[in-house]
C-alpha cells in the first residue's frame, strides 16, 4: 500500500523525502562494492529529493562521521569532503545511513539537510511532512523540529510512544 501511495505521488510529480541505508556485518569497515552500491542507491534516491543530501557513517567504535550539504546527491559524492571521509569508511564503516531532501517545509540550505545531530549524541533523518512542527519545537524545518522532540525519550523506548502522540503528520524517522 505505501509502495502504491509513493508510486501515485511520484507520478504527480510531487517529490518527498528519501532514505538508505547499508550495514555491514563485519568489523573490518566497507569494501569498494558495498560502498559503490550505497552510492548508486543515495544517487537514484534523488528521485525522491534533489534539494540536499546528507550521510552519516557509523563506525566500529560507536561513534559517527555526518557530512551534509544543499546540492543533488550526485555533486555531493565529489565533494572533496566526502571523498576524504570515503576512506574512513573503507576501514571503520559499520552502518551508512543516507538521506535525500526535498525542501517540503524550510529552505534550501546546507543546515536544512539531514541528518541532524543533537546533543553530539544522536544523529536523526526524518522523512515526511509535518503538521504541527513548531509546537514540537520553533525551528524552520520540521524534521529537525521532530529530532529535537525525540531526543527528550533520552533512550526510553516507551516514552516515545508517548512523544510520538504529540505528532501530526507523516513521518520515517531513522536514528543513531
Amino acid at each position: 500500500m505505501v509502495i502504491c501511495i509513493i508510486r501515485k505521488l511520484l507520478l504527480r510529480g510531487i517529490k518527498i523525502c528519501g532514505l538508505v541505508g547499508l550495514i555491514h556485518n563485519t568489523f573490518n569497515g566497507f569494501n569498494q562494492k558495498d560502498l559503490q552500491a550505497f552510492e548508486e542507491m543515495l544517487y537514484v534516491d534523488a528521485l525522491r529529493g534533489e534539494d540536499a543530501t546528507g550521510v552519516a557513517c557509523v563506525t566500529t567504535k560507536q561513534g559517527a562521521t555526518v557530512l551534509k550539504e544543499a546540492s543533488h546527491s550526485y555533486w555531493f559524492t565529489y565533494t572533496k569532503e566526502y571523498n576524504e571521509a570515503r576512506n574512513s569508511f573503507l576501514s571503520k564503516g559499520k552502518a551508512l545511513l543516507g538521506h535525500n531532501r526535498k525542501a517540503t517545509i524550510g529552505g534550501k540550505k546546507d543546515e536544512n539537510a539531514h541528518p541532524f545531530v543533537f546533543d553530539d549524541r544522536y544523529v536523526f533523518f526524518h522523512n515526511g511532512t509535518l503538521n504541527n512542527h513548531r509546537k514540537l519545537a520553533d525551528t524552520e524545518v520540521d524534521s529537525e523540529a521532530l529530532g529535537m522532540h525525540l531526543v527528550k525519550c533520552n533512550g526510553d523506548v516507551e516514552k516515545i510512544a508517548t512523544l510520538m502522540d504529540q505528532v501530526t503528520g507523516t513521518y520515517a524517522c531513522v536514528w543513531y
